[in-house]
């Protein structure tokens, strides 16, 4: 029993290390509420991949039909030397987009989410002529 809880704890010790060390966790910084459309909690910034992941909810009754979201990307001085943008289409009422943003700039060390909007789908009546 000794051993297994020795093995234990040494691996949750390693995996907090790799962790501090990558940056595999990063919280984004910022919540974002636009109306309707929210930012949730739980957005990271994987440094060592370079991949910001989070998720975005409609709490409203309207269907958007773009949704946008833009990150401030930061430097190891915490210079803010770029933006990266994120998009998705047609988010139903009460719906939730779930993102995963691969690509971010190398340089980057930190991300900051800045604006959250959307388009919201509008219902166009249709005429019909009769002949």
């Amino acid at each position: 029993m000794r051993v297994k809880t020795i093995s234990f704890v040494v691996f949750f010790v390693f995996l907090f290390l790799v962790s501090a060390n990558y940056g595999l966790a990063e919280n984004c910084e910022s919540i974002l509420d636009d109306g309707d459309l929210k930012l949730l909690k739980g957005c990271s910034f994987d440094k060592k991949n370079k991949i910001i992941t989070g998720v975005v909810e409609n709490t409203g009754d309207n269907t958007y039909d773009d949704v946008f979201i833009t990150f401030e990307l930061y430097d190891n001085d915490n210079n803010m030397f770029d933006t990266f943008p994120g998009h998705t289409g047609f988010l139903r009422p009460k719906g939730t987009w779930h993102f995963k943003l691969g690509g971010v700039n190398d340089m980057a060390n930190r991300v900051v989410a800045v604006q959250l909007s959307g388009i919201v789908l509008k219902k166009q009546e249709i005429q019909i002529k009769e002949e």
